[in-house]
């Protein structure tokens, strides 16, 4: 979840504060897969995917997803109907299908395919959510969303926040300004052992529910350096990266993030320049030889990408 800046976070604590709403400091842990003896789910299921074999139920998972999102989801992928998701059959089917992650073995799989995997699962935990759950109306509530909402997986609970930062950003700590230690903050947590190295792509892949959030894609292991790539490329194209003259328009992604792209703006626009067209990227280049440009952050829009 991107970062609140610190005087709205402090606002919203003390207006919850002196309405006599509660703030909660040690929120506990949703997690969106019950336990398969649980009254509300039944044991794994024989088909629907070998949960002996990692491999075949990831894939079998991504196919699960992906008939969900022909169903429900717009065709650029930028909105969700979530109220005819939470009424389906095949919502409810998925809904069975999640609770066998919690024996799936991700030591049994590829970096490549727990990439794929964390990358599909933090978007559909965020879909799960806002049908089950309900979509976060305030600040505060955002930020106990990405932090305590996610799946159990390998029997160890994995939050959105632990995906994003944790997993897919190597660890690295939440950019909030309030947020000192790595995700992962205890050297023991078995969760460390999947960490993966800093990818600034997962940016424009992983969709916390937001009409400013790039569409939604499906990601597979043999399309992934391709589909972060056409990720990338989207989402600057339609948005993300302009340029007016000396003016250069950013997604606030980059600037919450703008350390995993490079550590100057230069860098930064460096990195982001492989992912344009022929013609913006001229006029970038020329940007950065001359050395004069001014950047210029995007309001981020938090309106819920539903239907419309």
């Amino acid at each position: 979840v991107p970062p609140p800046p610190l005087s709205t976070m402090v606002f919203s604590l003390l207006s919850s504060i002196f309405s006599n709403t509660p703030v909660i400091l040690n929120e506990s842990n949703t997690a969106l897969n019950p336990s398969f003896n649980s009254s509300s789910a039944t044991a794994p299921a024989a088909d629907g995917g070998d949960i002996s074999n990692a491999a075949s139920f990831a894939k079998s998972l991504n196919q699960d997803i992906m008939r969900l999102y022909s169903k429900y989801l717009s065709s650029d992928g930028s909105h969700v109907d979530y109220a005819e998701l939470s009424k389906s059959d095949e919502f409810h089917a998925f809904q069975e299908k999640t609770i066998q992650l919690r024996f799936c073995l991700l030591k049994d799989l590829s970096e490549l395919e727990r990439k794929a995997l964390f990358l599909n699962l933090y978007n559909i935990i965020v879909i799960h959510a806002y049908c089950t759950i309900g979509v976060p109306s305030s600040l505060a509530a955002r930020l106990k969303f990405y932090k305590t909402t996610g799946y159990m997986i390998e029997n160890e609970f994995y939050s959105l926040d632990d995906i994003e930062h944790g997993i897919l950003r190597g660890n690295t700590k939440h950019p909030a300004v309030f947020v000192f230690s790595p995700q992962f903050s205890n050297k023991n947590d078995p969760r460390l052992k999947y960490t993966m190295e800093k990818d600034p792509r997962i940016h424009f892949a992983l969709v916390c529910g937001a009409k400013s959030c790039p569409p939604i894609r499906i990601f597979s292991p043999s399309n992934l350096k391709f589909g972060l790539n056409a990720a990338a490329k989207n989402f600057l194209k339609n948005g993300g990266l302009r340029i007016e003259n000396h003016d250069i328009y950013l997604s606030m992604i980059m600037k919450w993030y703008h350390d995993d792209f490079g550590k100057t703006d230069s860098e930064m626009l460096e990195y982001l320049k492989q992912f344009l067209a022929e013609e913006d990227k001229e006029k970038l280049e020329g940007l950065l030889k001359e050395g004069k440009f001014k950047l210029h952050y995007l309001k981020y829009d938090w309106s819920v990408n539903g239907k419309k």
